[in-house]
């Protein structure tokens, strides 16, 4: 038991890196439940150590550790901002995986990244204006 503990420990310190980004929107999203979940979209986000684009883009949630970092800042002038954060770097297959035949899957060595778990989230004062023509 505590080998598998140790193992899981291991792999969540060596996927846990620093990350810029660039706020660009909240938007309310549905959650079908009732009440849509404020959530906002971070583009170009960067691994801070290699400097290099990990993400275009992604959507997160409005979670309290991002209430804290952004309660300093007016929702308008929030926009165009750096955000700096700790995050779980997470690799999966892209799309629907089925070992029958009948069902279309894609391709082997096709990947998509997430970023989960952010953390230590801070709104650097510096705006950015390095647009991305890909991500609105």
């Amino acid at each position: 038991m505590n080998s598998k503990r140790a193992e899981l420990e291991k792999q969540f310190t060596n996927n846990r890196f620093t990350f810029t980004s660039v706020f660009v929107e909240f938007k309310p999203k549905q959650n079908g439940y009732g009440e849509p979940l404020l959530g906002f979209m971070l583009r170009d986000i960067t691994e801070v150590k290699t400097k290099k684009l990990f993400l275009k883009g992604q959507w997160f949630h409005l979670s309290n550790e991002f209430k804290d970092a952004f309660e300093k800042h007016a929702d308008e002038k929030l926009i165009g901002k750096t955000i700096k954060f700790n995050g779980f770097r997470y690799t999966q297959k892209k799309g629907y995986f089925e070992y029958r035949d009948n069902v279309l899957i894609s391709g082997p060595d096709e990947l998509e990244y997430k970023i989960l778990r952010p953390t230590k989230i801070k709104a650097i004062n510096s705006l950015v204006t390095k647009t991305c023509a890909c991500i609105k």
